[in-house]
């Protein structure tokens, strides 16, 4: 019994090193997206073009007030600890 159970916390511990390892690539891979929307921006804005409507998105979010007065950002609501 008492195996069993150092084998599990064994697979635990497995699991949450390759978790880590998948939100550490996934932080890259969104930086790097991060980069590339920016890179396209200013290359449309250096041509003096708008940025095609289905590339809108990738626009920053300005902030407003919500409903309640408060001000909210939609980009802050991951917690993937990403500036």
């Amino acid at each position: 019994m008492e195996q069993e159970l150092i084998k599990w916390k064994e697979k635990s511990k497995e699991q949450e090193r390759i978790n880590q390892e998948q939100k550490q690539k996934l932080e890259q891979q969104q930086k790097r997206i991060e980069s590339n929307e920016s890179m396209l921006a200013t290359l449309f804005e250096k041509l003096n073009m708008p940025l095609p409507p289905n590339f809108a998105y990738a626009t920053p979010m300005q902030d407003q007030p919500n409903d309640v007065g408060e001000v909210s950002n939609i980009n802050n609501d991951d917690n993937f600890g990403v500036d």
